[in-house]
């Protein structure tokens, strides 16, 4: 019994002192549900840029990195967004579909989805693996290689598998082909082609 009576006054006073060190840290820091979710740093897609697929449909892929300074340079976001709305704009009126990859070259996953979220929400997003993930194996070595350099956008045009549903309706999925129509490299290339755009829309 005694020994029962121990290990009773053992537990009380461990869960004392753990009660004193959680109350310390609430009164320090101050107590909100953050603490306990982790924060979502990457934007949510609207309704409108959620990417239903068609028969072609242009892609605009962004090749990056958290690393690159010029990657990092606070005008190229903006530049990002007029380059895309710019080729959606074309893409609507040629009845295509638009959605936009970003990538990343890192190595921490975290790091690559900070970088990307610099940039808003992007359909569809790859990172991790530095030089040797999937994205920049396809868009800068094995099927569209290009300069291992960051950063860079590239416009891709795809033309999807078509097949036949079970209510009559067609559906698109996979790639049956897929053509690089431009790849724009470094700073300076992307602003001359901003200004290209200034040009095109006056």
């Amino acid at each position: 019994m005694k020994i029962d009576k121990l290990k009773n006054n053992i537990i009380v006073a461990i869960i004392g002192v753990l009660g004193f060190l959680f109350s310390f840290f609430i009164a320090k820091n101050g107590f909100s549900l953050d603490f306990f979710e982790k924060e979502n740093t990457y934007p949510e897609i609207s309704n409108e840029d959620i990417y239903r697929p068609q028969k072609e449909e242009i892609v605009l892929v962004y090749i990056g990195s958290s690393v690159c300074a010029i990657s990092n340079n606070e005008q190229l976001p903006g530049y990002f967004h007029t380059i895309k709305d710019y080729y959606k704009n074309k893409a609507k009126e040629d009845s295509l579909g638009f959605l936009t990859v970003g990538i990343s070259k890192d190595y921490n996953v975290s790091n690559g989805i900070e970088h990307l979220a610099k940039y808003g929400a992007f359909n569809e997003i790859m990172t991790g693996n530095s030089w040797h993930n999937l994205g920049l194996s396809r868009y800068l070595y094995d099927d569209y290689p290009g300069d291992p350099s960051t950063p860079q956008i590239v416009i891709m045009k795809r033309i999807r598998g078509e097949y036949n549903g079970t209510n009559g309706k067609k559906f698109y999925r996979g790639i049956d082909s897929e053509e690089e129509v431009k790849r724009i490299m470094g700073l300076r290339e992307i602003e001359k082609f901003i200004n290209v755009i200034a040009v095109a829309n006056n």
